[in-house]
């Protein structure tokens, strides 16, 4: 710039024409590398050691790119500052109290980065909308990444179990009431019933029920007694925690009673049935239930009827369990 100056000093004596002297200072002016908008001769200057740059270069280099001269300051003086930043370099000017900023990656070669710094550096003193041809791309500011949340696996909930598992024992009381095919038409009879069962699977249980006591009058015979009970295997499954439906099977065992003209004898007859238990709660049940028996020997007594061999017997039940 100083050279400039002393050139323009020996030019103008000599220049006498006005129309020429105008022409050339417009020249001139064309020609004169573009300033900062504070148009001072000295630009402080200030690197980051970190850099570990050849900061004379650099200095140099922005004065050879401004066109005037470049000293070091300290940080807080400078106007020009260049910030060791994680991956690059973060360049400051102060233009007038506004702070204009870039932050850029730095090549690992000292030499060319500090030509990006120079490139970049005296970009940012003359214009800060200036585009940068060529230059290497600034980096966006990094964001660091939130830490990451270790989640533990999610550990299934063990199954609740059934209502039938929690209170295995159930004693019920149920009135039967049905219709038998006998020798001399239907006949209908009634009793009530007694269910003892344990559950020994979640699905399977097993006990003794429709245990009862029997009687009958006979013309003949006088009063006929008896006691009988249904060994039984049930299998059930919950369709709703609440609803419980199963099937059975068993035999009905009784006893009768010597009477005047008979001995105390052993009646059998298989039978096979189902239904469904609504539970109230978790030890109290409400059951419908359909039953079929067949007579296997000479005779069995269902509540007041004698039913002979071959009868078939069903039955409907309506019954109220105590479970624990």
């Amino acid at each position: 710039m100083r050279e400039r100056s002393r050139y323009h000093r020996a030019l103008l004596p000599v220049t006498t024409n006005r129309t020429v002297l105008t022409a050339l200072v417009a020249l001139l002016m064309m020609q004169a590398p573009p300033r900062s908008a504070s148009a001072e001769d000295v630009l402080a200057l200030y690197v980051d050691p970190a850099l570990a740059l050849d900061v004379e270069g650099l200095r140099a280099g922005l004065a050879a790119d401004l066109g005037y001269e470049v000293t070091f300051a300290d940080e807080g003086a400078a106007r020009l500052s260049i910030a060791s930043r994680e991956g690059g370099a973060e360049l400051r000017y102060e233009d007038d109290g506004a702070a204009r900023v870039r932050r850029v990656e730095l090549p690992a070669d000292p030499a060319e980065a500090g030509a990006t710094l120079v490139l970049i550096g005296a970009n940012l003193v003359r214009d800060p909308t200036d585009q940068l041809v060529g230059a290497a791309p600034e980096a966006a500011p990094a964001v660091p990444e939130p830490p990451r949340e270790e989640v533990a696996p999610e550990t299934p909930e063990p199954p609740v179990p059934s209502f039938a598992v929690q209170n295995p024992f159930r004693l019920s009381l149920g009135i039967l009431a049905g219709a038998a095919s006998t020798r001399s038409g239907v006949s209908g009879y009634w009793y009530l019933g007694l269910d003892l069962m344990g559950t020994v699977h979640p699905n399977i249980s097993i006990g003794i029920t429709r245990l009862s006591f029997g009687f009958g009058f006979s013309s003949v015979e006088s009063f006929i007694f008896s006691l009988q009970g249904t060994p039984t295997l049930e299998v059930s499954a919950f369709v709703d925690p609440h609803v419980q439906a199963y099937g059975q099977i068993g035999v009905a065992l009784q006893g009768r009673a010597q009477t005047a003209f008979r001995e105390g004898y052993f009646q059998v007859a298989p039978f096979v049935g189902g239904g469904v238990r609504f539970w109230a709660n978790d030890w109290i049940t409400i059951g419908l239930e359909i039953g079929l028996d067949v007579v296997a020997t000479d005779a069995f007594l269902m509540g007041e009827v004698e039913l002979p061999q071959g009868s078939v017997a069903g039955s409907g039940a309506l019954n109220v369990g105590f479970h624990f």
